[in-house]
């Protein structure tokens, strides 16, 4: 599938659930390809992987700071690094650790 493919399938999804439920709101993804191409992404895997890595880096963020949670992403540069990463923090909740 080519990423504009996989993003309206996205976008479809996301107005038949906003439809179904009264005041959800989704953000729509840009279907401007140029947009997603000036940022290295040109593929649906590109793509999966930001996002992957910006829900990451906005959740680590939350339980440590901004600039370590960007300094750590940055040094990922596969789903491993980043289900390796997530492995490393997932036993915090709300910056207190649990067993």
């Amino acid at each position: 599938m080519d990423l504009l493919t996989h993003i309206r399938e996205k976008n479809d999804a996301s107005r038949k659930e906003m439809a179904a439920t009264p005041g959800l709101f989704i953000g729509i993804i840009t279907e401007d390809l140029h947009h997603w191409a000036g940022m290295g992404i040109c593929t649906v895997d590109d793509y999966e992987f930001y996002m992957d890595s910006m829900g990451l880096e906005d959740w680590l963020a939350e339980i440590t700071s901004k600039s370590y949670a960007r300094m750590r992403i940055r040094d990922c540069k596969t789903t491993a690094d980043l289900e390796a990463l997530n492995s490393e923090w997932e036993h915090y909740v709300d910056g207190k650790e649990f067993a």
